[in-house]
């Protein structure tokens, strides 16, 4: 099925493969088998993943598949990456730097990008968007057809999924296969996924489905009678043994033969060259049937302090950096590696080199990466943490992360850091700690702004506003009237109206000056028209323009059009029509902010 679809991508269809499983039934290894087909095509393959305990990230996934890809491009050689750079530059047209928020290493290709004008959150989502597009149609072409393999889609953020609903219902985009897996079993009917994917079908996008089922005892004896090079009979035994207490799911069935193996309950016999097994010993000791509690034995086979660097790694997600890890484990790197190391001999890890730079990194570089062997193993090592130490560890990890930042690195990339400090929340010492994580959530929420993440922006403000206290009007001002004001943008755009008009609650109360309160009257004016309220949307213009020493009549008559027209004749004088276009821009930041009223109250009748 898969060949099959791609094979019509490379053609120039547009399409979306949904492969679906338990957890461990192979869905990663099928998709990753379509790697020769692509590069024979000479297309690119990329994949990212989203992570159980990093939902907050915005856009996590499909990230770590376009890093994957700009480090594919580096790796070309100087003409070859000569002419990536002409064909980037000529999509993203002078808007580069919006996905070099995203993507930094991005930079490398493009070189220096002119920074983005600041627009509306409305314009701005929808920038953000075309940009996507545009690069992603420059990538995906007849020469080079492009597959992104996201998995684990049952923790998909819903920015990642407009974003993939924008690129596949284009009719413009072609030449583009994503593939996506996930837990059938965690996905219900009102899951954000389903809605979406029947979405892109009612939009005419072909979606394809592949589910994986469990192996049978069949499947498993012919495994089991591969692997040992034994008879059926001698093997059928084993092979019942071994689908009872996997159920069939193929990783567990790869690891319980290694944990035979491991344990010495099966076992190679030199002289008679025979695999060997003891069924009876083996029912004796009272194996366990979860993946998760095998994969803990496994685990704790490695040493005290290789131990704990994998729980810490759990707490980072299913791929983590040296640097990051070295920096949490609060140990020498040298000794962190070897640690990492031995956990990858045991089969627990996979380590691959960081190909955001030029060329491979030499293994022990900080930029290298490691990841879980899967989502398993990661949830094996998170579970040996006990519940009530895990708020602790995420505290300690967060403020590891915050102190070993330069500020330029936070401000790229502040997600890490606070996802780690808002789940331990209520061990923060002091105000002065709730404060700074009160302003770490207000950096993460403009980030994700940026980025038209807007339901993560939302989760990062009503964060930050939760750590700030009753008198944050008077201590926290600016802070407070930050985090409010965007959340007032943010209720309107994830259409939270009733929200929204309790968020503008709080704003006309607190706020003073009159041009932060004419910027709040402006965002509930857009609210406002939206929810078909035009007329208490006209009055609060109407007030705020008082405010600001603005005054036109609510109800215009006769009298007021003629006087205008006098007044303005009068201006006019010699003038010429076409002489406006040469008069200086408004500077009083009081006017400007009367023009923008005026304009966002202007509702067609």
């Amino acid at each position: 099925l898969l060949l099959e679809v791609f094979a019509r991508t490379a053609r120039g269809a547009t399409q979306l493969v949904l492969v679906t499983g338990a957890p461990g039934a192979g869905k990663s290894v099928l998709v990753n088998e379509l790697q020769k087909a692509v590069l024979d095509a000479n297309g690119h393959f990329v994949s990212g993943k989203f992570d159980q305990y990093r939902l907050d990230m915005p856009y996590a996934g499909i990230v770590h598949a376009l890093r994957e890809l700009v480090g594919h491009i580096l790796s070309r050689s100087d003409a070859e990456l000569s002419e990536w750079r002409e064909k980037l530059l000529a999509a993203l047209d002078g808007r580069g730097q919006v996905l070099v928020d995203v993507i930094p290493a991005l930079e490398l290709i493009t070189g220096a990008c002119p920074p983005v004008p600041s627009l509306p959150v409305e314009e701005d989502r929808n920038r953000f968007n075309l940009v996507f597009r545009d690069f992603t149609r420059a990538l995906a072409d007849e020469t080079r057809p492009l597959v992104v393999f996201l998995d684990d889609l049952q923790w998909v953020d819903a920015g990642s999924l407009s974003l993939l609903q924008q690129l596949l219902a284009d009719p413009s985009m072609h030449h583009l296969l994503v593939v996506g897996a996930y837990r059938d079993r965690e996905v219900q009917p009102q899951h954000r996924l389903h809605k979406a994917v029947e979405a892109l079908e009612d939009d005419g996008v072909a979606v394809a489905r592949c589910d994986l089922q469990p192996l049978t005892v069949d499947d498993v004896q012919a495994l089991v009678q591969d692997t040992l090079r034994s008879g059926a009979a001698a093997s059928q035994a084993l092979a019942e043994l071994v689908h009872r207490k996997t159920g069939g799911n193929p990783f567990f069935v790869n690891q319980f033969l290694q944990f035979l193996y491991d344990e010495g309950l099966l076992f190679f016999v030199s002289d008679s060259g025979r695999w060997s097994w003891d069924l009876d010993r083996i029912e004796s000791e009272g194996i366990t049937d979860d993946v998760v509690d095998l994969m803990s034995t496994r685990i704790s086979r490695l040493s005290g302090e290789g131990q704990r660097t994998l729980k810490l790694a759990a707490f980072l997600g299913n791929e983590f950096s040296l640097r990051t890890i070295t920096t949490v484990c609060e140990r020498d790197r040298a000794n962190v590696l070897q640690e990492l190391r031995q956990a990858r001999r045991e089969g627990l890890l996979v380590a691959r080199a960081d190909r955001a730079g030029a060329g491979e990194r030499p293994m022990g570089q900080d930029g290298e990466t490691f990841r879980f062997l899967h989502d398993r193993v990661q949830q094996a090592a998170y579970a040996m943490t006990p519940v009530a130490e895990r708020a602790r560890i995420h505290l300690q990890i967060g403020r590891l992360l915050h102190a070993a930042m330069t500020d330029a690195e936070l401000a790229l990339a502040p997600f890490e850091v606070v996802n780690n400090l808002n789940s331990a929340i209520a061990l923060l010492s002091g105000d002065d700690e709730r404060r700074l994580v009160a302003e770490l959530n207000r950096r993460a929420a403009r980030k994700a702004q940026e980025t038209a993440a807007y339901d993560a922006a939302l989760g990062y403000l009503n964060t930050g506003l939760s750590l700030l206290g009753a008198d944050c009007w008077v201590r926290e001002y600016a802070l407070a009237y930050d985090l409010y004001a965007r959340r007032l943008q943010m209720d309107f755009v994830t259409g939270n109206f009733d929200d929204g008009d309790r968020t503008f609650a709080v704003l006309r109360e607190h706020v003073r000056d009159p041009l932060e309160r004419a910027h709040v009257a402006t965002q509930k004016i857009v609210i406002d028209t939206a929810s078909e309220r035009s007329d208490a949307a006209v009055a609060l213009g109407l007030g705020a323009l008082r405010e600001l020493g603005v005054r036109v009549p609510a109800k215009p008559n006769a009298a007021h059009v003629i006087f205008e027209l006098i007044r303005n004749r009068w201006w006019m004088g010699r003038r010429r029509a076409t002489d406006l276009v040469n008069l200086p821009d408004v500077a009083d930041p009081r006017l400007q902010a009367a023009l923008q009223i005026l304009k966002v109250i202007t509702v067609p009748a």
